[in-house]
């Protein structure tokens, strides 16, 4: 997922993975994952304060 610059910091990314958790929820999918590139330190900050768990160097995963 990308976000254009003029619309960083408004907390998209973070409505739009609360989005997909709960869609998750409805569907019964028990695990999701993230692959973040490991230069970028606030999309990684923003997964792990959803709930993901860093797993490997560029592995992010939230049991649903």
């Amino acid at each position: 997922m990308v976000i254009a610059k003029p619309f960083q910091n408004k907390h998209i990314g973070r409505r739009v993975i609360k989005g997909i958790i709960q869609l998750a929820k409805e569907k019964h999918i028990s695990e999701l994952r993230a692959e973040i590139y490991s230069f970028n330190i606030q999309s990684q900050k923003m997964f792990q304060r959803i709930g993901f768990t860093k797993v490997d160097d560029e592995q992010y995963v939230l049991t649903v």
